[in-house]
């Protein structure tokens, strides 16, 4: 019996998102009719079962689409029983979607299943929180041909595939992880060759046993992730936070921060048996993850143990967005990034002169917001595909719904700044991909501009990189410098790159950062390693 429930769910195109989301949405211009209905070719309103497990489900989560030929719940709730996957997903934690044909899976279904698959998942599947990172296919039956029609077209956008008697359609494969159980040995030949070519895990059985859907949901579907790094992605393991070397804070009142809220983070402290001062770096996921997920995509802490520096990971407060426009209606993550950087300062022996801040995506933009609010705090900064929102610059006069007070804050920090001659300047090596098409390019003008004016050097003239890095020549790098040939702003544009991180950008970010440190008096100081 299932423990968790299955929701029966129309497919609508969605609503608007919270509040805190809002301006993300307005600047992709694509705030959606809620009650619209999602509809095929032939005008018929689709549906789908939802498997909620009774565990919860957590930030970032992973989903299986499986497909069935029925239609109804009974043969939902049958298959999930005779898989095993209800099982599985109590104990990890993952969303089920069990879509609905409306007359068997013929081939007027192949548009309309592709479609919700290739457009729904540019960040989350279907609003369900399954992240796209985490995305798995299934299909049973006749429905297994559908979904090895899918797999054959967008491997790309899978984690991994896992089908039962599939047919083979005569397509060429996108390279996929897969498990393949009774299929056609023509399906087997295309997606096994495409799989092994790209090195991803490919096996074959002849026969269909129940221990298999348990076996490949362990092998595939709980052990791998697929990030959107350009072209078919990049197939790793997932990581747990014993793997990582991470230190899990879970639910932490004592900092004392708006009013003693709960917070969540992951430390990680290098060897360091002579108890020196070494570096600290904030890494701030992205909007909508969490801070393990932010671990995986960026891998700081493999930075950290081999440069020795420590690294912390924290979760945002609230809604999985950090208030990175110092929203008053919401918990001030200022207030607690500042508390955990005091309590790390006092728990571990850090260089105060050494630390620094690098995000993703809303990340990215609280790293900024920390930069611009304090600078005598941080050496330097490495925002990730971010740019601020303009509504970030204007401030509360944009409307009364939107109060953000960064505008008037940052200008405040600058006043007291030039008051008392202190050093206004911060090091910033900014990482934007050029097919990452979250921001508008008003955006990425009007940030791009306030960090060079920032630290007194020219904006970056993007049509002639100073150099090219990476031996695949994937890094544009743009320095912008001052009269004393000091690069204080560094603009990096990544080819072929979507709304996503390629794992050398930490260590480019760092060999930029670490270039930098302050004195206690909040001066800047180059110091070259």
């Amino acid at each position: 019996m299932l423990k968790g429930r299955l929701k029966h769910i129309e497919l609508c195109k969605g609503k608007p998102a919270p509040g805190c989301l809002n301006e993300f949405d307005a600047m992709l211009r694509r705030v959606p009719d809620p009650d619209a209905p999602i509809t095929d070719e032939q005008g018929n309103r689709r549906s789908l079962y939802l498997y909620l497990p009774a565990s919860g489900v957590i930030p970032c989560s992973s989903g299986v689409v499986v497909l069935r030929d029925g239609a109804d719940e009974a043969s939902a709730a049958e298959l999930l029983e005779h898989t095993g996957w209800a099982d599985r997903a109590e104990r990890d934690h993952y969303v089920l979607l069990l879509p609905n044909p409306v007359s068997g899976w013929g081939p007027d279904e192949d548009a309309f299943s592709i479609h919700w698959l290739t457009t729904a998942t540019q960040q989350y599947l279907l609003g369900c929180k399954v992240h796209r990172t985490s995305v798995y296919l299934a299909g049973f039956g006749r429905a297994a041909s559908l979904a090895a029609r899918m797999a054959l077209r967008h491997g790309g956008l899978l984690a991994g595939v896992y089908l039962e008697g599939a047919a083979f359609s005569g397509e060429s494969a996108a390279p996929v992880p897969a498990w393949l159980v009774d299929c056609d040995p023509r399906l087997e030949r295309a997606m096994g060759r495409a799989a092994r070519a790209a090195g991803f895990p490919f096996r074959s059985f002849r026969k269909p046993e129940q221990s298999l859907c348990t076996d490949a949901w362990d092998a595939l579907f709980l052990g791998l992730r697929r990030w959107p790094t350009g072209g078919d992605g990049t197939v790793t393991r997932k990581y747990t936070e014993q793997e990582m070397g991470l230190t899990c804070f879970e639910n932490q009142t004592f900092l004392g921060d708006n009013g003693g809220m709960a917070h969540t983070w992951y430390e990680f402290a290098p060897q360091n048996p002579a108890g020196q001062r070494l570096s600290l770096l904030f890494a701030l996921h992205g909007g909508g993850t969490s801070a393990k997920y932010c671990a995986e995509q960026s891998r700081w802490h493999e930075l950290g143990a081999k440069y020795g520096f420590y690294v912390v990971y924290p979760h945002c407060s609230a809604d999985a967005v950090w208030n990175a426009g110092c929203d008053e209606r919401r918990p001030s993550d200022e207030e607690y990034l500042l508390r955990l950087y005091r309590y790390l300062l006092d728990k571990y022996p850090i260089d105060p002169g050494r630390v620094y801040c690098a995000g993703f995506s809303m990340g990215s933009l609280m790293t900024q917001c920390m930069g611009m609010l304090h600078a005598e705090l941080f050496a330097a900064i490495a925002p990730f595909s971010g740019y601020l929102f303009p509504s970030y610059w204007d401030g509360p006069q944009l409307s009364e719904t939107q109060p953000f007070a960064l505008t008037a804050r940052r200008m405040e920090w600058m006043r007291q700044a030039q008051a008392q001659n202190r050093d206004t300047r911060l090091p910033v090596i900014q990482f934007h991909g050029d097919r990452d098409n979250t921001w508008q390019a008003e955006a990425g003008e009007r940030t791009r501009d306030y960090w060079a004016r920032r630290n007194g050097v020219p904006v970056p003239d993007l049509s002639a990189p100073t150099r090219r890095e990476g031996a695949d020549g994937r890094f544009s790098v743009f320095d912008c410098c001052d009269g004393t040939g000091l690069c204080l702003y560094r603009f990096v544009s990544v080819a072929d790159l979507p709304h996503a991180v390629d794992l050398r950008q930490p260590y480019l970010a760092w060999r930029f950062l670490a270039g930098f440190a302050r004195s206690a008096d909040g001066s800047l100081q180059i110091d070259p390693v």
